[in-house]
């Protein structure tokens, strides 16, 4: 496959994983599948799941990885808004590089 071929693939199949990712987090919120092994960053809660070179999910050593980062905007008595990015790196050893970003906010009112 041709370099623009195989940029063209990866940007596409970060994309879906993306909006996959954010799709299922709001309809589950954190019963997702893959939503396992969170870490605390920065106040956020970050999920991290990670691809081999054809995008197919591995333990470890991913080629590619997914980090959906969790983080609360503002809450009160009647819910609470969340902002969610979902970023798609290609990982090259100690190096990442940024395929695709999708951020998203999601009001969650108190029941």
């Amino acid at each position: 496959m041709s370099q623009k071929g195989e940029q063209s693939t990866n940007l596409n199949m970060a994309v879906v994983l993306t909006q996959q990712m954010t799709e299922q987090y709001r309809a589950n919120g954190e019963k997702c599948s893959w939503c396992v092994s969170p870490e605390s960053r920065e106040g956020a809660t970050v999920y991290t799941v990670e691809y081999d070179e054809d995008w197919n999910p591995v333990s470890e050593n991913g080629s590619f990885k997914l980090y959906f980062k969790v983080s609360v905007v503002s809450s009160d008595s009647a819910g609470t808004v969340y902002e969610t990015v979902a970023e798609a790196v290609s990982a090259q050893g100690e190096s990442e590089e940024t395929v695709y970003r999708l951020p998203s906010r999601q009001y969650v009112a108190n029941i």
